[in-house]
Protein backbone atom coordinates (compact mmCIF):
# COMPACT_ATOMS: atom_id res chain seq x y z
CA UNK A 1 0.00 0.00 0.00
CA UNK A 2 1.46 3.52 -0.71
CA UNK A 3 -0.19 6.25 -0.30
CA UNK A 4 -0.12 9.39 -1.63
CA UNK A 5 -1.38 12.39 0.10
CA UNK A 6 -2.94 15.74 -1.44
CA UNK A 7 0.30 17.99 -0.64
CA UNK A 8 2.10 15.37 -3.14
CA UNK A 9 -0.82 15.08 -5.53
CA UNK A 10 -0.74 18.94 -6.11
CA UNK A 11 2.93 18.78 -7.01
CA UNK A 12 2.65 16.07 -9.04
CA UNK A 13 -0.12 17.51 -11.18
CA UNK A 14 2.36 20.75 -11.19
CA UNK A 15 5.05 18.89 -12.70
CA UNK A 16 2.78 17.57 -15.02
CA UNK A 17 1.20 20.76 -16.25
CA UNK A 18 4.75 22.25 -16.16
CA UNK A 19 6.35 19.50 -19.03
CA UNK A 20 3.28 19.93 -21.24
CA UNK A 21 4.26 23.26 -23.19
CA UNK A 22 2.73 22.88 -25.91
CA UNK A 23 -0.51 24.11 -27.59
CA UNK A 24 -2.34 21.12 -27.74
CA UNK A 25 -2.01 20.35 -24.17
CA UNK A 26 -2.68 23.73 -22.78
CA UNK A 27 -6.39 23.48 -24.55
CA UNK A 28 -6.93 20.29 -22.03
CA UNK A 29 -8.58 20.22 -18.53
CA UNK A 30 -5.84 19.82 -15.70
CA UNK A 31 -5.03 16.14 -15.24
CA UNK A 32 -7.15 14.61 -12.57
CA UNK A 33 -5.61 13.29 -9.02
CA UNK A 34 -6.37 9.66 -10.55
CA UNK A 35 -4.19 10.58 -13.76
CA UNK A 36 -1.29 11.75 -12.21
CA UNK A 37 -0.68 9.06 -9.59
CA UNK A 38 -1.66 6.36 -12.26
CA UNK A 39 0.65 7.88 -14.37
CA UNK A 40 3.44 7.90 -11.62
CA UNK A 41 2.83 4.33 -10.84
CA UNK A 42 3.03 3.51 -14.55
CA UNK A 43 6.73 5.11 -15.05
CA UNK A 44 8.01 3.48 -12.46
CA UNK A 45 6.67 0.01 -13.34
CA UNK A 46 8.52 0.65 -16.70
CA UNK A 47 11.06 1.46 -14.90
CA UNK A 48 11.07 -1.99 -13.21
CA UNK A 49 10.70 -4.14 -16.51
CA UNK A 50 13.75 -1.90 -17.84
CA UNK A 51 15.88 -2.75 -15.12
CA UNK A 52 15.06 -6.32 -15.32
CA UNK A 53 15.73 -6.70 -19.08
CA UNK A 54 18.32 -4.22 -19.85
CA UNK A 55 16.18 -2.51 -22.18
CA UNK A 56 13.03 -0.27 -22.13
CA UNK A 57 9.81 -2.23 -23.42
CA UNK A 58 6.67 -1.27 -24.93
CA UNK A 59 4.41 -1.72 -22.48
CA UNK A 60 -0.30 -1.03 -22.27
CA UNK A 61 -1.43 0.10 -19.45
CA UNK A 62 -5.19 -0.81 -18.70
CA UNK A 63 -7.48 1.61 -17.29
CA UNK A 64 -10.69 0.29 -16.48
CA UNK A 65 -13.79 2.66 -16.91
CA UNK A 66 -17.11 2.69 -15.80
CA UNK A 67 -19.97 2.50 -18.81
CA UNK A 68 -22.67 3.44 -16.66
CA UNK A 69 -24.08 6.55 -18.10
CA UNK A 70 -21.41 7.05 -20.10
CA UNK A 71 -23.06 4.97 -23.14
CA UNK A 72 -25.92 5.50 -25.79
CA UNK A 73 -28.06 2.92 -24.38
CA UNK A 74 -30.18 3.64 -21.67
CA UNK A 75 -29.15 1.94 -18.60
CA UNK A 76 -31.10 1.78 -15.13
CA UNK A 77 -29.28 3.93 -12.36
CA UNK A 78 -30.24 0.83 -9.87
CA UNK A 79 -28.59 -1.70 -12.25
CA UNK A 80 -26.44 -4.13 -10.84
CA UNK A 81 -23.22 -5.64 -11.65
CA UNK A 82 -20.02 -4.84 -13.48
CA UNK A 83 -20.36 -2.81 -16.75
CA UNK A 84 -17.06 -1.46 -17.55
CA UNK A 85 -14.34 -1.64 -20.58
CA UNK A 86 -10.58 -1.11 -20.55
CA UNK A 87 -8.91 2.40 -21.99
CA UNK A 88 -5.73 1.52 -23.30
CA UNK A 89 -2.69 3.63 -23.05
CA UNK A 90 0.74 2.25 -25.34
CA UNK A 91 3.83 3.10 -24.10
CA UNK A 92 6.95 2.40 -26.39
CA UNK A 93 7.06 -0.23 -29.93
CA UNK A 94 8.11 2.80 -32.00
CA UNK A 95 11.04 4.20 -33.41
CA UNK A 96 12.52 7.04 -31.96
CA UNK A 97 11.40 6.14 -28.03
CA UNK A 98 13.61 7.13 -25.64
CA UNK A 99 13.73 7.58 -21.74
CA UNK A 100 12.80 11.22 -22.50
CA UNK A 101 9.26 9.53 -23.46
CA UNK A 102 9.02 8.89 -19.88
CA UNK A 103 8.46 11.95 -18.40
CA UNK A 104 5.08 12.38 -16.26
CA UNK A 105 3.73 14.65 -18.65
CA UNK A 106 4.98 12.81 -21.56
CA UNK A 107 2.50 9.48 -19.53
CA UNK A 108 -0.23 11.95 -18.94
CA UNK A 109 -0.90 12.82 -22.34
CA UNK A 110 -0.62 9.15 -23.36
CA UNK A 111 -3.26 8.13 -20.70
CA UNK A 112 -5.74 10.80 -21.21
CA UNK A 113 -5.78 10.25 -25.10
CA UNK A 114 -6.29 6.99 -24.31
CA UNK A 115 -9.54 7.88 -21.94
CA UNK A 116 -11.05 10.45 -24.32
CA UNK A 117 -11.11 7.67 -27.22
CA UNK A 118 -12.78 5.12 -24.99
CA UNK A 119 -15.22 7.46 -23.73
CA UNK A 120 -15.71 8.33 -27.85
CA UNK A 121 -15.93 4.64 -28.28
CA UNK A 122 -18.16 3.30 -25.52
CA UNK A 123 -20.92 6.51 -27.06
CA UNK A 124 -21.14 4.32 -30.37
CA UNK A 125 -22.83 1.05 -29.77
CA UNK A 126 -26.63 1.83 -30.90
CA UNK A 127 -27.50 -2.32 -29.08
CA UNK A 128 -26.66 -4.45 -26.12
CA UNK A 129 -25.05 -6.69 -29.04
CA UNK A 130 -22.51 -4.30 -30.10
CA UNK A 131 -21.70 -3.01 -26.82
CA UNK A 132 -21.03 -6.24 -25.18
CA UNK A 133 -18.89 -7.21 -28.30
CA UNK A 134 -17.44 -3.94 -28.43
CA UNK A 135 -16.14 -4.85 -24.37
CA UNK A 136 -15.61 -8.34 -25.41
CA UNK A 137 -12.70 -7.14 -28.09
CA UNK A 138 -11.42 -5.07 -25.95
CA UNK A 139 -10.32 -7.75 -23.88
CA UNK A 140 -8.93 -9.88 -26.34
CA UNK A 141 -6.70 -7.84 -27.18
CA UNK A 142 -5.36 -7.64 -23.97
CA UNK A 143 -5.41 -11.42 -23.77
CA UNK A 144 -3.52 -11.54 -27.56
CA UNK A 145 -0.33 -9.07 -25.78
CA UNK A 146 -0.38 -11.17 -22.87
CA UNK A 147 0.52 -14.60 -25.06
CA UNK A 148 2.87 -12.73 -26.98
CA UNK A 149 4.78 -11.82 -24.40
CA UNK A 150 6.66 -8.73 -25.59
CA UNK A 151 4.57 -6.17 -24.16
CA UNK A 152 4.70 -5.52 -20.89
CA UNK A 153 0.56 -5.24 -19.56
CA UNK A 154 -0.44 -3.34 -16.49
CA UNK A 155 -3.87 -3.35 -15.39
CA UNK A 156 -5.24 -0.46 -13.39
CA UNK A 157 -8.86 0.02 -11.27
CA UNK A 158 -10.05 3.34 -9.46
CA UNK A 159 -12.44 3.22 -6.53
CA UNK A 160 -11.76 6.82 -6.00
CA UNK A 161 -14.81 8.93 -5.70
CA UNK A 162 -16.76 6.47 -4.60
CA UNK A 163 -18.86 6.91 -1.38
CA UNK A 164 -17.36 3.98 0.54
CA UNK A 165 -16.43 5.90 3.46
CA UNK A 166 -20.14 6.73 3.64
CA UNK A 167 -21.13 3.21 4.04
CA UNK A 168 -22.98 2.70 7.64
CA UNK A 169 -24.28 -1.08 8.32
CA UNK A 170 -25.08 -0.15 11.64
CA UNK A 171 -22.35 0.24 13.96
CA UNK A 172 -21.25 3.54 12.03
CA UNK A 173 -18.98 4.85 9.38
CA UNK A 174 -15.98 3.44 8.32
CA UNK A 175 -12.35 4.34 9.79
CA UNK A 176 -11.00 3.06 7.56
CA UNK A 177 -11.86 1.43 3.86
CA UNK A 178 -9.05 -1.17 2.56
CA UNK A 179 -8.54 -3.24 -0.23
CA UNK A 180 -7.62 -7.25 0.00
CA UNK A 181 -4.69 -8.95 -1.42
CA UNK A 182 -5.07 -10.26 -5.33
CA UNK A 183 -3.05 -13.54 -6.48
CA UNK A 184 -3.25 -11.44 -10.11
CA UNK A 185 -0.86 -8.36 -11.02
CA UNK A 186 -3.12 -5.43 -10.66
CA UNK A 187 -2.94 -1.87 -9.08
CA UNK A 188 -5.82 -0.63 -7.05
CA UNK A 189 -6.59 2.84 -6.48
CA UNK A 190 -8.78 4.24 -3.36
CA UNK A 191 -9.13 7.59 -1.76
CA UNK A 192 -7.78 8.05 1.62
CA UNK A 193 -10.43 9.07 3.93
CA UNK A 194 -10.21 12.58 3.74
CA UNK A 195 -10.73 12.45 0.01
CA UNK A 196 -7.61 14.60 -0.91
CA UNK A 197 -5.47 12.08 -1.07
CA UNK A 198 -5.07 8.42 -2.78
CA UNK A 199 -3.71 4.99 -1.64
CA UNK A 200 -2.82 2.53 -4.29
CA UNK A 201 -2.79 -0.89 -3.56
CA UNK A 202 -0.05 -3.01 -5.94
CA UNK A 203 0.19 -6.11 -6.38
CA UNK A 204 3.08 -7.79 -7.37
CA UNK A 205 5.49 -10.71 -7.40
CA UNK A 206 8.13 -9.85 -4.87
CA UNK A 207 11.18 -9.42 -6.93
CA UNK A 208 9.05 -6.91 -9.06
CA UNK A 209 8.25 -5.23 -5.66
CA UNK A 210 11.35 -4.88 -4.38
CA UNK A 211 12.46 -2.84 -7.38
CA UNK A 212 9.67 -1.00 -7.76
CA UNK A 213 9.01 0.27 -3.73
CA UNK A 214 12.84 1.72 -4.48
CA UNK A 215 11.96 3.55 -6.96
CA UNK A 216 12.86 7.40 -6.39
CA UNK A 217 9.75 8.55 -8.07
CA UNK A 218 8.31 6.40 -5.32
CA UNK A 219 9.84 7.43 -2.27
CA UNK A 220 9.43 10.90 -2.96
CA UNK A 221 5.92 11.05 -3.56
CA UNK A 222 4.57 8.61 -1.26
CA UNK A 223 4.04 9.37 2.54
CA UNK A 224 4.24 6.20 3.55
CA UNK A 225 4.46 1.85 2.43
CA UNK A 226 2.99 -0.97 4.32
Amino acid sequence: RFVFNGAAITSLKAIAKGGACDSESLTKQPPSRVMVVTALIWKALIAVEQAKHGHLRPSILCHSLSLRRRTALPIPDNSFGNLYMMAKARFGGECGDTESKMELHELVGLLDDSLRNALADCKKPQSGDDLVSMITNSSREISEELEIGETDVFIFSSWCRFPLYEADFGWGKPIWVSNRPKPVEIVNLMDTKDGDGIEDWVHLNEKDMLLFQTHPDITAFTSHQI
